[in-house]
């Protein structure tokens, strides 16, 4: 699990508001948080909304590797600004709440700009309603880059038998595969 927390505000102020404020945050961005380990990592990653790809996670599948973003044919990707349920209570709660609701809305329409290439004020704008996108509509927005369709070859069946047929051979021949091929190919320790 990631523990840096993107976006927090400056902790050089010792009010007590400041301080239940970054507590409410630490504990509500598990997407940001996500997205924020994904921007540092090296790696390529695949993003594909197998069915339905609402709100953060709409903004998750647009910060894939652009062209191996992939929408199935019947998906459907949802926009929407982020939002507080039931605030009620003590007016330094609510006001917790609605600078939550602030910094998260900032954040994810800079996470979403950057994933679909639109400025964030036209993004804002856009998305004062929910809006839904269908297959081809998602690639057209550029929350994805394809559709996924079982015969085209973007899934390519393995041939498990054959695998588990070489696997026993090597095994049974006391071949050993090289260094680093595989999980179990530990070299073995001399005798």
């Amino acid at each position: 699990m990631v523990t840096s927390l993107p976006n927090t505000p400056p902790t050089n102020s010792n009010s007590t508001e400041e301080q239940l404020y970054t507590r409410v945050l630490e504990r509500s961005c598990s997407n940001m948080e996500w997205s924020h380990a994904k921007q540092r990592s090296k790696s390529k990653v695949y993003t594909i909304n197998l069915s339905m790809a609402y709100g953060q996670a709409a903004m998750l599948l647009s910060l894939g590797v652009k062209g191996k973003r992939g929408v199935l044919p019947n998906s459907i990707t949802k926009l929407h600004l982020p939002k507080v349920h039931k605030s009620g209570g003590a007016a330094i709660d609510m006001w917790i709440k609605a600078k939550e609701l602030d910094t998260n809305t900032d954040y994810y329409l800079d996470l979403l700009s950057k994933g679909v290439g639109k400025p964030k004020e036209e993004l804002a704008e856009y998305l004062k309603g929910p809006r839904y996108f269908r297959a081809q509509e998602a690639i057209d927005y550029g929350l994805a880059d394809t559709i996924l369709h079982s015969l085209d070859g973007s899934f390519k069946p393995k041939d498990l038998t054959a695998q588990l047929a070489k696997a026993q051979e090597m095994r049974q021949s006391g071949k050993r595969a090289a260094a680093g091929a595989g999980r179990w190919s530990t070299p073995t320790a001399p005798r």
